[in-house]
Formats: structure tokens, C-alpha cells, sequence
């Protein structure tokens, strides 16, 4: 906690959460974690202001999330490489009752464009 104190006053609108993965730092007064923001920055090209136009969120806060996640790259990097690890079967283990749910080929498309 101590440390969390310490990184809440280094780094403004970062907080930190408990979640099914352990503490998490996310974005104040949203529900993105910063290791998402980074990943989904990087593709953006690591353009905050498009990632801020992207999600309507005020730059201050795409940035801010970039600056914790260049400090402290290791637990971004462990956060983000547990996320693309994961399988569909080690979801099913963890959620019995998931139900997988697919767009038509149609709509995959449109997003894709």
C-alpha cells in the first residue's frame, strides 16, 4: 500500500484495483487498465492522441497511462503477455458456464475496414 501511496503521487490519474489477476493499476474514474491502454496504444503506433480520440477520453489520461506503463515496464509486459497467452480452453477453466459467441462474417468485415 505504501508503495501504491508513492505511485498514486508519481504519477497523476493512476489508481489501483484488485482484480481476479491480482492489484492493477488503471486510468482514475474509468475501468481501463493501464496495460490495456498500452497495448491498445501500440496500435495506434504509440500515438496517445489518437488512442484519446479513439476511446473519448481526454489525452491527460491516455498519457498518463503511457508515462506509469514506461516506468514500470515490467509489470505491463507481464500483464500484457498473460493476456495474449491466454487460450480459449484456460478461459473455459476459469469460467465453466463461458459461452463463445461469433459475429457473422459480414460484420467481421465491416469492423475490420
Amino acid at each position: 500500500m505504501v508503495i501504491e501511496g508513492r505511485r498514486r503521487e508519481d504519477f497523476a490519474w493512476i489508481d489501483f484495483r484488485e482484480t481476479a489477476a491480482g492489484r492493477m493499476a488503471f486510468v482514475q474514474g474509468t475501468r481501463l487498465q493501464v496495460w490495456w491502454l498500452t497495448r491498445l496504444a501500440r496500435q495506434f503506433d504509440g500515438e496517445p492522441a489518437a488512442v484519446a480520440e479513439h476511446l473519448g477520453l481526454p489525452l491527460a489520461q491516455i498519457k498518463a497511462a503511457l508515462n506509469y506503463a514506461q516506468a514500470f515496464p515490467g509489470e505491463i509486459e507481464t500483464s500484457i503477455r498473460d493476456y495474449e497467452e491466454t487460450t480459449l480452453d484456460d478461459l473455459r477453466r476459469q469460467l465453466p458456464n463461458l459461452e463463445v459467441f461469433e459475429a457473422a462474417k459480414e460484420v467481421r468485415r465491416k469492423v475490420r475496414k
